[in-house]
């Protein structure tokens, strides 16, 4: 099978694992993913908790972690492009109008690279953008 014939919807496995929409960032790259023997769980991305939209992420950390000291980031994980040349050093995402440029699925994003040919100089990655932080009051 080439990677042109990969789709992630018959891969369920790792379209689970390449998901996007919210999570909720608890620490510097950890975020919520449960809660195990009344303690909070934190994980890498990939096991974070998910939410299909802001607001449920957003409403879920006030209602449910709502602890004095804890810093909350409500973060998107979405599909976005980087300059191939860059990853050597720090990650240098492709901009537009001064902004990352940001896809929901791969598919998105491959089309954007394709029309735009830049498929030489960048690589589709899922990446993390921190969306709002969350303060908690006492």
């Amino acid at each position: 099978m080439g990677t042109e014939d990969f789709k992630m919807k018959e891969m369920p496995e790792v379209s689970r694992m390449l998901r996007t929409g919210y999570v909720i960032e608890l620490d510097e790259k950890r975020y919520f993913s449960g809660w195990r023997a009344k303690r909070i769980c934190t994980g890498i991305v990939e096991r974070a908790r998910y939410f299909s939209k802001m607001g449920q992420a957003e409403r879920y950390a006030r209602q449910k972690l709502g602890f004095i000291g804890l810093r909350i980031h409500i973060c998107r994980v979405c599909w976005t492009l980087v300059e191939t040349e860059s990853l050597e050093d720090s990650w240098r995402l492709i901009k537009e109008k001064g902004d990352a440029v940001r896809f929901s699925t791969y598919e998105e994003a491959k089309n954007y690279q394709r029309e735009n040919s830049l498929w030489r100089t960048t690589m589709i990655e899922r990446y993390t953008f921190r969306e709002k932080d969350v303060s908690l009051a006492a």
